[in-house]
């Protein structure tokens, strides 16, 4: 069943194949997602898509590099080229650009680096990040003035945010009406 998860990733080798692999078993623990709507494509990297139903137009990507590129990709730690020494994995929040959201500094992203493991190892550590995230305790915001904030409630993390608020004078949460969208109870960090 889960061969047909991503069905539209190729995989261009070996290490590709077993990513993959790993990925689409690793699939089988996530919550609260329709994986028949996850994605997947292959492009410089392999990237997989999944959407999160309770926060509109944000996904959860990861991003694989089987092997070590020189790229000059925006998205990889800025407008300078970058070397990416053996396989690479990131994962992050996206707002559906693929191309600006991620910082490797962000506590929230999932980076793997230089390290000696297989394609298998690989894809179980990135599908081991996407369950995690999915699990995470999630409230909706929502203020008198219409703005909305979707945020993680074990760090405060905004993930998406409808509406103005001013950058001087922030609103306060105690102000906001909160809906539990997610408690987190299987969540371990």
């Amino acid at each position: 069943m889960s061969a047909r998860w991503f069905p539209e990733l190729n995989p261009r080798s070996d290490w590709e194949s077993k990513f993959i692999d790993a990925m689409r078993d690793g699939a089988l623990s996530w919550s609260g997602v329709n994986l028949e709507d996850a994605s997947g494509f292959s492009w410089n990297s392999l990237i997989f898509a999944v959407e999160v139903p309770e926060v509109p137009s944000r996904s959860l990507v990861v991003e694989a590099w089987p092997v070590g590129v020189e790229t000059r990709q925006a998205h990889l730690f800025g407008p300078d080229t970058v070397s990416l020494r053996g396989p690479t994995v990131f994962g992050f929040w996206d707002e559906g650009s693929f191309d600006d959201d991620f910082d490797p500094r962000d506590p929230e992203s999932l980076v793997v680096q230089g390290v000696d493991a297989s394609a298998e190892q690989f894809g179980e550590w990135a599908a081991d990040w996407v369950r995690r995230q999915l699990l995470r305790p999630l409230a909706l915001l929502e203020w008198e003035s219409g703005l909305r904030r979707w945020v993680f409630e074990d760090t405060g993390w905004i993930l998406r945010q409808e509406g103005r608020s001013s950058r001087r004078n922030p609103p306060s949460v105690e102000g906001a009406k909160r809906t539990v969208l997610r408690n987190g109870a299987d969540f371990i960090r």
